[in-house]
């Protein structure tokens, strides 16, 4: 069901947002851009502008990963693991493609971390979602996820919520 077009903020090209979606791709310019309800604009019913009741936000990685997203038992696709401050994302090369629903997780909604044999390694969403994922170094990017995460909280005065899911503990 689609709800809204609005503009890609990298290219200007129109992006077509569909419901529950958090993160897209532009068709234009490839760009990834992360979606978040605009609170402001929604409680005073400012319809005015194309892009009134939503935040869109090219999302640049801090950090990259090579990684493979774990699709099914027997398929995976290749890619990076990008983290900045406010999200985790696999991002898949070019050459692959699918929804990135699955793929994104916002920091403060990270819940959890799942190692498991080898380079297998998990990361699971407040809603039970789990990212799974084939990567190396998977203490260093719990390391510098759960640094985002913890940062993300106390800078909003938040307690940090204990993580929920998976068979690591911090």
């Amino acid at each position: 069901m689609q709800i809204s077009v609005l503009r890609c903020p990298n290219c200007g090209a129109p992006v077509q947002l569909k419901a529950n979606c958090n993160v897209l791709t532009c068709e234009y310019c490839k760009s990834i851009i992360a979606v978040s309800v605009n609170y402001n604009a929604a409680m005073t019913n400012n319809n005015s502008g194309e892009n009134a009741d939503y935040l869109l936000r090219k999302v640049q990685p801090e950090l990259k990963y090579l990684a493979n997203y774990k699709s099914s038992f027997f398929n995976a696709q290749g890619g990076c693991l990008w983290i900045n401050k406010d999200e985790v994302l696999f991002s898949p090369h070019s050459f692959n493609f699918g929804d990135l629903r699955d793929r994104y997780i916002r920091i403060q909604d990270v819940a959890g971390y799942s190692k498991g044999f080898l380079t297998n390694f998990s990361i699971w969403s407040t809603n039970g979602k789990e990212m799974k994922l084939v990567v190396w170094k998977k203490d260093e990017i719990i390391r510098e996820i759960e640094r985002r995460r913890r940062f993300y909280y106390t800078n909003a005065g938040l307690p940090i919520p204990e993580l929920k899911y998976g068979n690591v503990k911090i």
